[in-house]
């Protein structure tokens, strides 16, 4: 009712990402009750309870009834180490009831504590849930949070519902916010084998590339619901992150936990019933590579980055196999270079608008405050060095086979150049959105270098007189 999200599972789920080896232990605890399960996740989990998203509306209510110097009690059924979290990170409640290790302090359970903690005297309650309607129904008056449904049974049975706290908007825009689906233009990759083959104008082609960029999407954003659990703190600190569905608690950590598998699985369906095998397997190393790097892999410096840019090509490499072209080894090299530089402009951002926060002993990403200068030198290296990958190759005698009129993409030399060289000034600077490929959907100058570039490869095509 205080905290949008829930605290047992913000546990497990802490276990998951720092001591994944414990949950194993999950049904042992559970075998001694609940509330001894709560008890073990406590004790083992690290939750920052400052920047846990806590109910601007409820606290206000609190505040009031303060001031009227009316009692203010912690009642929860979560264990009292987590409540003793709470109470330490907001010092507004006067007494705490909790559940011990030994009685899960719900339902009746907790009617019962609080009665006796009144000792004849009425009470206001707020609760979430159905498990509070024992309370809601012997409280003076009623707060519900975020549970319509029950709000309405207290009204039928003539209860003194006070008020209906928070009610969740906008659901379609915390779903597209969530799976973060502008994200899919980088499936775009998977089509680029099939353009530099000629192929893309062939239906077969296109049907099969777009079932593709559909399996991958999914995939993908069920990997990105799965980072943002498991980085609820993490991004509860960042300053744009924080407004995420999840982390911001818009949006119930269940619904997460049912989204990620279910989003993976029906990537996967696509996959069985529409791809080649090759791509199946690009796909899988995919998801394998992205929960390594969820688990582990990102809070490795260098490393991290690296990762980053496989999962980048990995894409490219799925769309050369879904329409059986071979990928050249330019191209391979080419798309690494650039991409690493994209990879290394996204850490590089993070650890500027960070900077202020890294201590000493760094990040959890594992950078320090004096990495940001060597990210970008990387960073900008890495993406001339695709340039010039791209001018030997036009150089090279491969470069005959596929186009018309190889000298167009000469010219594509100087765009990559100065898109690159913006790019890292912007970095520089400060000034870049803490996602690039953010930023270049919103960028007039990354559009207008695409449009430039495709219009060059066109034309070297012989697609364009």
């Amino acid at each position: 009712s205080l905290v949008c999200t829930d605290t047992l599972i913000e546990c497990a789920i802490d276990l998951l990402s720092n001591r994944p080896l414990l949950l194993f232990l999950l049904p042992v605890w559970l075998c001694r009750g609940r509330a001894y399960m709560k008890a073990q996740l406590a004790k083992h989990a690290t939750l920052e309870y400052t920047t846990l998203p806590y109910r601007d509306s409820v606290l206000r209510l609190i505040r009031s009834a303060k001031a009227q110097r009316h009692a203010i009690v912690l009642a929860t059924a979560s264990d009292e180490r987590v409540a003793a979290g709470v109470v330490d990170a907001v010092p507004v409640f006067d007494d705490v009831l909790a559940s011990n290790g030994q009685i899960n302090l719900k339902g009746d359970r907790k009617l019962k504590a609080v009665h006796e903690y009144c000792a004849g005297r009425s009470f206001d309650y707020v609760g979430d849930d159905r498990a509070d309607r024992p309370l809601w129904h012997a409280a003076r008056k009623a707060y519900v949070v975020n549970a319509r449904m029950e709000a309405r049974r207290l009204e039928r049975a003539d209860k003194n519902v006070d008020r209906l706290l928070d009610a969740s908007p906008g659901l379609m825009r915390d779903i597209v916010q969530q799976l973060r689906l502008h994200q899919w233009v980088k499936n775009g990759l998977m089509f680029v084998p099939a353009v530099l083959a000629g192929v893309i104008v062939e239906k077969e082609v296109l049907v099969t590339l777009f079932a593709g960029f559909l399996a991958f999407g999914c995939v993908a954003s069920g990997m990105y619901v799965l980072n943002d659990l498991l980085d609820l703190a993490d991004d509860r600190r960042h300053r744009s992150k924080r407004q995420r569905p999840l982390a911001a608690g818009r949006r119930d950590l269940r619904w997460g936990l049912s989204a990620a598998p279910t989003l993976l699985l029906a990537g996967l369906a696509i996959c069985w019933a529409v791809m080649p095998t090759q791509f199946a397997v690009f796909l899988m190393a995919y998801v394998i590579l992205n929960v390594g790097y969820n688990l582990y892999i990102k809070r490795q410096p260098v490393i991290d980055v690296v990762t980053l840019a496989g999962l980048y090509t990995i894409r490219l490499l799925a769309g050369g196999a879904a329409v059986f072209v071979v990928v050249s080894p330019w191209l391979l090299a080419f798309s690494t270079f650039l991409l690493l530089s994209l990879a290394l402009a996204k850490r590089a951002t993070e650890l500027i608008y960070q900077e202020a926060e890294i201590t000493a002993e760094g990040t959890r990403r594992g950078y320090l405050k004096q990495d940001v200068q060597a990210l970008v030198s990387l960073g900008g290296a890495s993406g001339y060095v695709s340039v010039v990958i791209l001018a030997l190759y036009i150089n090279s005698p491969a470069v005959a086979a596929p186009y018309v009129y190889p000298e167009a993409i000469w010219l594509v030399c100087p765009i990559l150049i100065f898109w690159i060289s913006r790019i890292w000034i912007i970095v520089s600077r400060g000034e870049m959105n803490d996602d690039p490929v953010e930023f270049g959907i919103r960028d007039v100058a990354t559009w207008i270098c695409a449009a430039l570039t495709g219009l060059l490869v066109s034309v070297a095509m012989g697609w364009l007189p």
